[in-house]
């Protein structure tokens, strides 16, 4: 665990990029040639009609205002594989140098300053790539794919997803209190992961991440 994917360039600044979905066209084209029925006066009144609908925006509000992860079995007891829970989340995001992509990290503990074995445990670490633009934006709201690695204790098994079963991540940005607040990611994930000795876990979790600082 640790292995990083990307090389990290810098910090991903605050600014959202709000993406509106409007319709096109009035719906409503005039006929060909000949009588037709008339239309309603309410649909000839502009104050008849229905309110346009707010735009539609990416960002969301927290369920939590602090940093968390939780990572539970959705196949086997409690006793088996414990569930997970941390007071800390950390966002990564990264590029490929001369590339147009980029990568996304998810880790309960900063690894940017913390190396993996000085880290506390346990430890949850989701490394998936973002959008052939690279954009943390374009990726919000779809499932991305990646690798999840699980390890409940120093020394311990090390879980993970195989590629050719990948774990799924979906996100959204949360909406900063503040433009001085550091970027801030929720979202879900589902993964089945193998033990070293290829024992087969279904998992679900839920996370509040915070970009790293």
């Amino acid at each position: 665990m640790g292995m990083k994917m990307y090389q990290r360039l810098g910090v991903v600044g605050i600014s959202l990029l709000v993406i509106t979905i409007g319709g096109c066209g009035d719906g409503n084209e005039p006929g060909g040639g000949g009588t037709s029925d008339p239309t309603p006066a309410a649909q000839q009144d502009p104050a008849a009609q229905p309110e346009p609908s707010e735009p539609a925006t990416p960002a969301v509000k927290p369920v939590a205002s602090d940093p968390f992860l939780k990572l539970e079995s959705a196949s086997a007891p409690a006793a088996e594989f414990p569930t997970i829970e941390t007071k800390t989340c950390v966002l990564t995001i990264a590029r490929v140098p001369q590339q147009n992509r980029g990568g996304l990290e998810i880790a309960t503990y900063n690894p940017m300053n913390t190396p993996a074995n000085m880290a506390d445990y346990p430890q949850v670490m989701f490394q998936c790539e973002l959008t052939t633009s690279g954009s943390i934006d374009e990726s919000a709201g779809r499932e991305l794919e990646g690798v999840l690695f699980v390890m409940h204790e120093k020394n311990g098994p090390v879980w993970r997803s195989m590629d050719e079963a990948p774990a799924k991540l979906t996100f959204a940005p949360i909406e900063p209190a503040s433009m001085l607040e550091a970027m801030k990611i929720q979202g879900t994930i589902r993964a089945t992961i193998y033990s070293p000795g290829k024992k087969k876990m279904m998992v679900t979790g839920e996370f509040l991440a915070e970009d790293a600082q």
